[in-house]
């Protein structure tokens, strides 16, 4: 199992990456809870909520709050968890599916409003969609 280390951090985890996902994965759903109230999130209102996302092609992002979990779906697609690496961007998690570096991120206007959601894998844009619900 492989180790990893973390830029800056003294502390070097013995954590294969499904496992260490699942561990940060329990504090990031308290992390999304506190951001949600403190209102910075994907929700305006404040709270987290469902959110579409308009990719083009027939296919769409959807955002949901399951309980304690941050959910996406895109169409015709297997769900996966998102888990916060920070208060816009977050990984994709799935058991199932081995996502690699992809992730989504949450791009907000002038005024801090989300308008955009988009996925980046190895450092580049996959795609942009715009936010319709």
């Amino acid at each position: 199992m492989q180790g990893k280390s973390f830029p800056g951090s003294r502390t070097s985890l013995k954590l294969g990456e499904n496992e260490l996902f699942r561990k940060v994965a329990t504090n990031c759903s308290l992390l999304l809870r506190l951001l949600a109230e403190a209102g910075i999130g994907l929700c305006d209102s404040g709270s987290l909520c469902t959110r579409q996302y308009e990719i083009g092609g027939g296919r769409d992002l959807t955002v949901t709050n399951e309980g304690d979990s941050l959910m996406g779906q895109v169409t015709a697609r297997p769900k996966f968890e998102l888990i916060a690496k920070s208060d816009s961007t977050f990984a994709r998690f799935s058991e199932d599916n081995d996502y690699g570096d992809d992730e989504i991120v949450f791009i907000k206007d002038a005024g801090g409003r989300v308008t955009h959601a988009a996925l980046r894998g190895g450092n580049q844009e996959v795609w942009r969609a715009k936010r319709v619900k």
